[in-house]
């Protein structure tokens, strides 16, 4: 992945509409399924209804190859990024997740884009995982995405504080404690093993020995609590916990 330069505005512009002073905020949902776009849509056009400091220009990314694609434009600023995590990899940038694109606005493009990871996903486990990795500004479990939630989530997050929904606040709560970590050639390897990739391949597309493939994927086993030595069960376990 290419690292970008000074075109994009690291700052953000935050553009004011003279006619009603409604501060303008260009926001990308990073979601794969049309009817979770479409009610996120919604609770932005209610909460535009309900609060007279921000006009929402909103556009959609439905898997990694779109939200890379737009995110790589030249001056292309988005105030708020909405990230879902279980989207379409784009193999050929190493991206088979948003936590991965999440990384990605951070760590390559540095942006300063507000970050909000929307999800179904539930376990503790994973949930610590993603906040560990990304930090994202908020996080709301799908379920909890009402006009209200997400005011309280802008206000929070604009005044540089971080806005965790109660759900995952409770989830985060049962394994603060947990210091395991998956980092991005460890999801790269379950990828790579869900589309069915051999030894040989693993070899080429890690650029990892054949036992550092092996320890990593033992690894996984510990974390995931399988004895089970089969790829499919590593594999089934890490769909289970969303990170495929």
């Amino acid at each position: 992945m290419k690292k970008k330069n000074d075109m994009h505005n690291q700052k953000g512009d935050k553009h004011i509409n003279k006619k009603d002073n409604l501060k303008e905020l260009k926001v990308l949902i990073i979601e794969d399924h049309p009817l979770m776009q479409t009610a996120i849509k919604n609770v932005f056009e209610k909460l535009s209804a309900h609060q007279k400091k921000y006009r929402f220009i909103i556009e959609i990314a439905s898997n990694c190859k779109e939200a890379y694609d737009k995110l790589s434009l030249p001056k292309n600023f988005y105030e708020l990024i909405l990230l879902d995590i279980q989207l379409p990899a784009y193999p050929d940038q190493k991206l088979f997740s948003g936590e991965d694109i999440g990384l990605w606005i951070k760590q390559t493009l540095h942006l300063s884009s507000k970050i909000i990871v929307i999800t179904f996903i539930k376990d503790n486990f994973r949930i610590q995982n993603i906040i560990q990795s990304i930090n994202p500004n908020g996080f709301l479990v799908k379920e909890d995405i009402t006009p209200e939630t997400l005011l309280n989530a802008l206000k929070k997050i604009f005044e540089f504080s971080p806005y965790y929904s109660e759900s995952v606040t409770t989830h985060n709560q049962k394994i603060i404690s947990n210091n395991i970590f998956l980092d991005a050639t460890d999801r790269q390897l379950l990828y790579e093993l869900s589309q069915g990739s051999n030894m040989a391949e693993l070899i080429e597309l890690l650029f990892l020995s054949k036992s550092a493939i092996q320890k990593r994927k033992s690894k996984l086993r510990d974390i995931f609590n399988i004895t089970d030595k089969s790829n499919r069960k590593l594999i089934q376990k890490a769909k289970e916990l969303g990170f495929l």
